[in-house]
């Protein structure tokens, strides 16, 4: 995006920021289900080696919390109103600060977190399964991102729980249905619409 000519800089910043937050959005789905996978840092030209071994769970948690946090200054706090029309399901501070959180829970849990791994073997040997060992301190790091979420949220304004006008099953479903696939709900954090229409 920086050879771009015509674009200004803040918005290939923030296109950049989007583009990581993709990739962590999707390494963050594979290390929920494999745990330590191989990082690819650079753009491979066809004479490279492409051999890339897997990183350890750390180092797979590490990796994408650094992707997060460089992407997160570049970003718009929330898709003002104006912009819901072109950018609505693009990630905002918001979304990248709630992925960042879930990534950290997953990391904190006793999958990964544990005295024991859940399996042995050669990949619990290698720690591309868990940790190798259990600390509360990768739960309080989760919880330190919750709470900066929360804060900023709680600052900022922007998002909050759909709430039910009637307090019966019909106000809680129409709260439900606008939470859910309303696309200008304030309880999206991270948007995953494939259209802007429905029936």
């Amino acid at each position: 995006v920086h050879k771009v000519p015509d674009m200004s800089e803040e918005d290939k910043a923030r296109l950049a920021a989007e583009a990581k937050c993709i990739i962590a959005y999707n390494m963050t789905e594979l290390f929920r289900n494999y745990g330590g996978v191989p990082w690819i840092g650079k753009v491979y030209s066809p004479d490279d080696d492409f051999t890339n071994p897997r990183l350890t769970v750390e180092a797979t948690v590490d990796s994408i919390v650094m992707l997060i946090d460089e992407a997160i200054p570049h970003l718009p706090w929330q898709i003002s109103e104006a912009e819901m029309s072109n950018w609505a399901g693009r990630f905002t501070q918001a979304g990248a600060m709630a992925l960042k959180t879930r990534l950290l829970l997953f990391a904190a849990s006793p999958l990964f977190n544990n005295s024991q791994p859940y399996m042995d073997g050669e990949a619990a040997a290698s720690k591309l399964i868990w940790y190798g060992n259990d600390e509360a301190s990768r739960y309080q790091r989760a919880a330190d991102a919750a709470k900066a979420l929360i804060d900023k949220i709680e600052s900022q304004g922007g998002y909050e729980l759909e709430m039910p006008a009637t307090n019966d099953v019909w106000g809680y479903r129409d709260a439900y249905y606008k939470g859910y696939f309303s696309r200008r709900s304030k309880e999206i954090l991270i948007g995953i619409r494939d259209n802007y229409k429905g029936p």
